[in-house]
């Protein structure tokens, strides 16, 4: 689920051959866990911030939610939707 651009790992979605970049490369990322539900895409993971903290995120169609205090280091290993209800393991 990522490469690396330059010095930092890039999330990225790859689909039959096709590649999607979820994050910019500007920091070091990864995922850890992906869900599709109809045509919506979850990715469970990390993003570091400027601060060298891993923040722990969820990536709905490659837009992010932020899952943790940004000050302490916190990694999503796991994602579920159940119902509409999006569910993250920290």
């Amino acid at each position: 689920m990522e490469s690396h651009q330059g010095a930092h790992s890039v999330l990225e979605l790859w689909k039959n051959g096709a590649v999607t970049k979820i994050t910019d490369g500007a920091t070091n990322a990864e995922g850890s866990d992906i869900v599709v539900v109809g045509d919506d895409v979850y990715i469970a993971g990390y993003e570091i911030n400027k601060s060298g903290k891993h923040v722990a995120k969820y990536w709905k169609n490659g837009i992010a939610t932020v899952l943790s205090d940004t000050t302490q280091f916190a990694f999503a290993t796991g994602i579920e939707v159940i119902d509409g209800e999006v569910m993250c393991r920290i």
